[in-house]
């Protein structure tokens, strides 16, 4: 099977099929406060203040903001806060919290013209732009950052934080392997954007010819990530329905047992083998999951150290920083 047996059609956008459910199972860690604490540090939410959150997918960290910029400001005024995701499954979810009345909006981040035209109020509304582990799904980084750009008032700010060079290290190569052994070219496929800081600079620069943000403080942060379930639940939310849209559950289901077996030697552990490479010491095949009885809790934490026997862990590298529009 190659490429070009593959229906170009069937091959979804990485922007608009992600699950809430699979989130709440196999991602949590990506609304932990322990993790999104260092970006809504940067952000520095203000009562009084109007940001939009770029990818805010269920709303968790837009409700964070909202509760900060709707507090009684000084002047008297109150906030406001919008989200935007492609997900209509990610802003149903955030919608169904009443208390927060939060408008929420369906469009494409990358899509400059069409954002415009269906929304010419917003140009240069919003003293803050707030984006989290969205951009890595952004394959048009500069249709984001032009965007960007349009929404901040003069003086504006961006904050961010997403996947950057080496996130997923291992992983996204054991996924381009398992394609390229089946005869197919996985680099169409990959949804996802990974720059340097540099590369990212350079984009956040390009984001106007005449009055480009400047960006502050860029820095990729390695971070060691325990996952909830097993390797094969974080490939079924991140890769099932964005690397492998294209392909039918047997054959997505067969390279994803592949991808687990390729990255098990480095991203699985037991007490068992500890800090050797593991080949046999899986409990269950094919599906990468815990052992009956075991523990999928590793050395961050989560749970008592008496009770960890194996788990699964992914290497993040987050890209954090922020981006001002000059006056």
């Amino acid at each position: 099977m190659s490429t070009a047996n593959l229906d170009p059609t069937a091959h979804a956008s990485s922007l608009t099929n992600h699950n809430p459910s699979n989130y709440s199972t196999n991602a949590s860690f990506v609304y932990s406060s322990a993790y999104t604490a260092p970006v809504l540090d940067i952000l520095e939410a203000q009562a009084g203040e109007k940001i939009i959150d770029l990818g805010c997918g269920t709303g968790e960290l837009t409700r964070l903001i909202y509760e900060k910029v709707t507090a009684q400001a000084a002047g008297g005024g109150r906030g406001e806060v919008i989200g935007v995701d492609s997900s209509s499954e990610m802003l149903d979810k955030a919608s169904s919290y009443k208390d927060y009345p939060i408008p929420y909006i369906r469009a494409d981040i990358q899509d400059l013209p069409t954002f415009v035209s269906r929304y010419p109020q917003y140009k240069g509304h919003f003293d803050a732009v707030f984006t989290n582990a969205t951009l890595h799904w952004c394959k048009d980084p500069k249709g984001v950052i032009e965007l960007v750009g349009w929404l901040l008032r003069p003086g504006g700010r961006m904050a961010f934080e997403f996947g950057g060079f080496g996130n997923c290290v291992g992983i996204r190569a054991g996924l381009h392997q398992a394609l390229k052994k089946r005869g197919i070219d996985p680099v169409p496929l990959d949804p996802w954007y990974f720059p340097t800081v540099g590369q990212y600079e350079a984009v956040l620069r390009s984001s106007s010819p005449t009055n480009p943000l400047t960006p502050q403080s860029l820095h990729l942060v390695p971070r060691p990530t325990p996952l909830p379930t097993s390797l094969r639940g974080w490939l079924d939310t991140f890769a099932r329905s964005t690397f492998l849209s294209s392909f039918d559950d047997r054959q997505a289901g067969e390279i994803l047992d592949d991808v687990v077996e390729i990255c098990k030697v480095d991203n699985y552990w037991s007490e068992d083998i500890p800090g050797n490479g593991n080949e046999d010491g899986m409990n269950v095949k094919g599906k990468g999951e815990p052992g009956p009885g075991k523990s999928s809790a590793s050395g961050s934490g989560q749970g008592k150290e008496k009770e960890k026997k194996e788990g699964w862990e992914v290497m993040y590298v987050r890209l954090r920083g922020s981006a001002i529009k000059p006056e």
